[in-house]
């Protein structure tokens, strides 16, 4: 079996994504390759033969930038004939998958909000936006997987939706200890950082470097092995509200702040799903206060917030694609 494997470069949670499913078709003895830029292709930097990806930002050329890359994409699938196309968060690759009549396996948090059942009373405008959004990976693959942080079920037949592998590093119970771990993607973290610290706690930051001068903050690279120490050690996190940290909090039972700032429609739908099943808390970062941040730590020193037992209650991802994948061999033998 042949497979290219397109990763979206934006956030850590599409790389993270493919490191646990890279080494599940390397078991099934696939050949694989790899298109990934930004931080993913960092990331999966060895993991496989790598090839380098421009990254697509959302805006007004977008649309017209993936169409180029699409038939670009056409032309090369065409050449190679792979058997299988997966793409996560890559949608000019899905795009080209289809116009060369490639079967594309389709993943991604995205995929939540077009496969996935969801709940009444979430924001209507960023559901229509991640909706249409969502639409290239939904309606032209040939199989979807839907990767989320709370229980979910299908609403398509061609669909199932998953929860994130647990990495390795996550699979150990350590002491709690009284600090916070804080993430952010992007780098408007700083007055939330600030805010925490002179509440008297103290913080380690993951990401993007904030400006900050007081003595409870300690600044960290982003080394993936730090960061699992940190959470699994963390008495709370407060972070972005992006769906891969969201899941690990979960599966850590770590209490979690999910912030989102304007404009950021998937992570107003995270933030408002987390609020709904009471698995955490969440605002949008310019109406947050210390009210609020007071709230959460009192609410999560006293073990208040829900446990969704996300382990237990959905299928890991790579169970889900060697499912898809052996499903479709099968389907070509008989």
């Amino acid at each position: 079996m042949r497979i290219l494997y397109y990763v979206h470069g934006h956030g850590r949670g599409h790389s993270r994504r493919a490191l646990s499913v890279l080494p599940l078709l390397q078991e099934m003895g696939a050949e694989v390759e790899v298109f990934a830029g930004g931080s993913a292709k960092d990331l999966l930097d060895g993991q496989a033969a790598l090839h380098d990806r421009t990254i697509v930002a959302p805006g007004p050329s977008a649309l017209a930038r993936i169409g180029a890359m699409a038939a670009q994409d056409a032309r090369t699938l065409r050449e190679v004939k792979p058997d299988w196309v997966i793409a996560d968060g890559d949608q000019a690759s899905v795009l080209g998958a289809r116009m060369a009549g490639i079967p594309v396996l389709a993943i991604g948090h995205d995929l939540t909000f077009t496969c996935g059942q969801m709940p009444s009373g979430l924001p209507t405008r960023s559901l229509a936006h991640q909706t249409m959004n969502g639409a290239i990976p939904t309606w032209f693959s040939t199989a979807q997987i839907a990767v989320h942080f709370l229980p979910l079920e299908s609403k398509r037949p061609t669909a199932t939706c998953a929860r994130p592998n647990v990495p390795p590093e996550l699979c150990v119970q350590p002491e709690r200890e009284d600090f916070i771990l804080a993430y952010f993607r992007d780098p408007n973290g700083a007055d939330v950082v600030e805010a925490l610290a002179a509440m008297g706690h103290q913080v380690k930051v993951f990401g993007h470097r904030l400006s900050t001068t007081s003595s409870r903050v300690q600044q960290c690279s982003f080394d993936r092995g730090l960061f699992a120490d940190a959470l699994t050690r963390a008495r709370a996190v407060v972070s972005s509200a992006g769906s891969n940290v969201l899941s690990e909090c979960m599966l850590t039972e770590t209490p979690v702040f999910g912030l989102y700032a304007d404009g950021d429609h998937e992570q107003a739908l995270n933030g408002a799903l987390l609020n709904q099943a009471d698995a955490g808390m969440s605002r949008r970062m310019r109406t947050l206060s210390r009210k609020h941040l007071e709230e959460f730590m009192s609410r999560a020193q006293g073990g208040e917030f829900t446990s969704v037992q996300l382990e237990q209650r959905m299928p890991p991802l790579t169970e889900c694609v060697r499912n898809v994948l052996l499903g479709n061999a099968l389907e070509n033998a008989a």
